[in-house]
């Protein structure tokens, strides 16, 4: 449908229905003024009979102002004017059109009879103001045009559009394929990233996160929108950032791959050791690198495992020196230990002799238990087996330490269900084990407190858990003391190694119950830190695959 040759019609059929409107309309008007004019002659005419001028006056004065006539004359039958009446004054609109000749004016005549006689006549002259009416016509035409064109552009712009449409949604289907045929490989690589235990995320040239997997947001205990479009000192510690991570950003921005190994604290996951790589990402067309690649494996369980390992191999290594060292010791002790004993005997009391000679079986005694200590530390000696309970182990460990305990005002918190199920275990090691963990747990409280106070406590706790699809039994002593410094929690299982004094430690004691405890297949932990409470978990399994058998070893 062409709009040009619809508006060409509509206007010609307008304009000629216009014309045609006028020229009937402005001779049913004229009419109408003359068959009015006539009615007024009809009225007036017995006051022009009789010279009564009051009361055609008054009329006619009203007729002008009603219709609209400049000046309206009444004569009689000798030609006399009767009456000479001017109308309203015509506004300046009026005059406008009247100026223009847009507003005919028409002289309208009509003879006053009365009872058959002509008795005068009666003249006005009007102006026709239907230019008044022709005008809104007119601008009811234009509006109608106008109305019709838009109506006309907006069915062509629809029809274009409808095209277009139809253009476009066949490409959209073919891209919307296309995108499918991409999204479904994207999915893929997505449920890889997604599903991966490591840490992977995308980071551009202002440091900010570009993307993330779930276990990022699962270590910074974070929704997606709290790290994606932030950058990473606002996600992280900022001294963490500035100093370990900035730098190897950089590294990796400069084109390199950057790998490293570094503890992080992480608000979901706690203390772990990361295994991070940086992989430089670069533009597909300048090849220039425009982000980094993030990805961080948590290695804490494994390097766990090397440093346990490491641990066992330096205890077996340090046992087998520490009992050819107690086998080469033992012999001259015993034979020192004789001689004060002898040189004690033969001295008389009071003598300054005696005194040394007590002294030095004192310190050889002191010295043979060392020796007794490296002895069973090197030969993991295989003693006797069977099940216990643990509420058995713990009491005859506090039968020979409760009195002391007591002593030192420290109050003593059990917590042992008697319905645990037995261990398989040397109930004289599992002893000897309790017994050097409450005694450092003594030593630390009295340390801290060397009166009474409401929190020297000592707390000893058992429990069930569950490791690996297994029943441990938890046995859980616990100190409030001053605890121990972060920095050498890694060596409190190391030989030889003690914070005590010369005269009240060997540091033997933890390094013989972490192999005493290991020997049983189980796990010493510890947790502690500075200003903390200590606690040193023993887990035992409850069926450690020994077989109760006589005399046997694990």
């Amino acid at each position: 449908m062409k709009t040009k040759p619809i508006m060409l019609f509509s206007c010609v059929f307008f304009a000629a229905a216009f014309c045609l409107f006028v020229t009937l309309y402005q001779s049913h008007v004229r009419a109408r003024a003359v068959i009015q004019i006539y009615d007024h002659a009809n009225v007036i005419a017995s006051s022009l009979w009789t010279f009564e001028k009051p009361s055609p006056t008054a009329y006619l004065t009203l007729a002008a102002k009603a219709n609209g006539y400049q000046r309206i004359v009444v004569t009689d039958d000798k030609g006399r004017i009767f009456l000479d009446i001017t109308g309203p004054v015509p506004t300046k609109t009026d005059e406008l059109f009247l100026s223009m000749n847009l507003i005919p004016v028409y002289q309208l005549e009509s003879v006053v009879r009365f009872e058959g006689r002509n008795i005068g006549a009666i003249s006005a002259a009007w102006p026709c103001r239907t230019v008044y009416l022709y005008t809104y016509i007119l601008f009811c035409i234009f509006l109608l045009l106008t109305g019709i064109w838009l109506f006309l552009k907006l069915l062509e712009s629809n029809r274009r559009l409808e095209s277009r449409v139809q253009m476009r949604t066949a490409e959209l289907e073919k891209e919307n394929r296309e995108r499918k045929r991409a999204e479904a490989a994207l999915r893929k690589y997505e449920r890889i990233v997604s599903t991966s235990h490591d840490l992977m995320a995308m980071i551009n040239r202002d440091y900010v996160y570009e993307a993330v997997n779930e276990s990022m947001l699962k270590a910074h205990n974070k929704q997606r929108e709290e790290i994606v479009g932030r950058r990473m000192r606002e996600v992280m510690d900022e001294i963490v950032f500035l100093e370990t991570i900035k730098p190897r950003v950089d590294q990796a921005l400069s084109g390199q791959i950057v790998h490293y190994q570094e503890p992080f604290d992480f608000a979901g996951l706690g203390r772990r050791i990361m295994d991070v790589t940086y992989f430089p990402m670069f533009d597909e067309t300048t090849r220039k690198v425009e982000g980094v690649v993030l990805n961080a494996r948590d290695i804490t369980e494994t390097r766990k495992l090397e440093e346990q390992l490491i641990q066992s191999q330096k205890i077996e290594s340090i046992g087998t020196l520490a009992g050819g060292v107690a086998h080469e010791i033992n012999n001259p002790i015993n034979g020192i230990m004789n001689y004060a004993q002898l040189i004690l005997d033969r001295m008389e009391d009071g003598s300054a002799g005696r005194e040394y000679a007590q002294e030095i079986l004192h310190e050889t005694g002191r010295v043979a238990k060392i020796v007794r200590n490296l002895l069973t530390f090197a030969r993991h000696e295989k003693q006797s087996h069977s099940p216990a309970r643990i509420c058995d182990i713990v009491a005859a460990v506090l039968s020979l330490v409760q009195t002391v305990i007591r002593h030192d005002r420290i109050i003593l918190e059990l917590d042992i269900p008697q319905d645990l199920p037995k261990i398989k275990c040397r109930s004289q090691q599992m002893q000897q084990v309790l017994m050097n963990l409450m005694t450092n747990a003594r030593d630390a409280l009295n340390e801290r407190y060397p009166e009474y106070s409401p929190e020297k406590r000592l707390r000893i706790v058992s429990g069930l858990i569950f490791k690996q699809d297994r029943k441990y039994i938890r046995t859980t002593v616990e100190d409030f003391g001053s605890g121990i410094p972060v920095e050498i929690e890694d060596r409190i299982f190391d030989p030889f190694f003690t914070t005590k004094s010369k005269e009240t430690g060997t540091g033997l004691g933890l390094s013989i119950s972490y192999g005493i405890v290991r020997d049983h297949r189980g796990e010493l932990i510890l947790e502690s830190g500075q200003g903390r409470s200590t606690r040193f978990h023993i887990d035992l399994p409850v069926d450690n695959g020994w077989k109760l058998t006589g005399t046997q070893g694990a």
